[in-house]
């Protein structure tokens, strides 16, 4: 199952999709990139995020952004990339691994989260 709400970005509407995605059956996989227009809470609202999903018993946390690095660290059972493409590498070889997956993506509008989504989409994965 492919969760889309890679438009928009916070830390409340992070935390919410964490809580739901750890209702979702399966393996749970939250993808993420930059959360934007922080400022000096940027590091430590990312953080809170990653611990979020660590508490909600998120499986895997997929990143890519400059600063999502601190939700895939924090979460402790995280990944984070360079580039869109490895990220999206990494996801077909999760689904594929999987019998039952939940993929949730969420980015804020700068991040271009819609691309994860799309090639999932467009490759018959999700």
């Amino acid at each position: 199952m492919l969760l889309d709400d890679s438009y928009n970005a916070n830390v409340g509407s992070m935390t919410a999709a964490v809580q739901v995605l750890a209702e979702m059956p399966g393996y749970r996989v939250l993808v993420v990139g930059d959360m934007a227009e922080l400022g000096a809470e940027s590091e430590a609202c990312h953080i809170q995020v990653g611990e979020a999903a660590k508490a909600a018993g998120i499986d895997r946390v997929l990143s890519v952004g400059k600063q999502s690095h601190a939700i895939s660290t924090a979460s402790s059972v995280g990944e984070h990339f360079s580039d869109k493409t490895a990220l999206i590498a990494r996801l077909k070889s999760l689904i594929a691994e999987q019998q039952v997956i939940t993929i949730l993506v969420k980015g804020s509008r700068s991040a271009a989260m819609e691309e994860v989504v799309r090639a999932l989409q467009e490759n018959g994965t999700c």
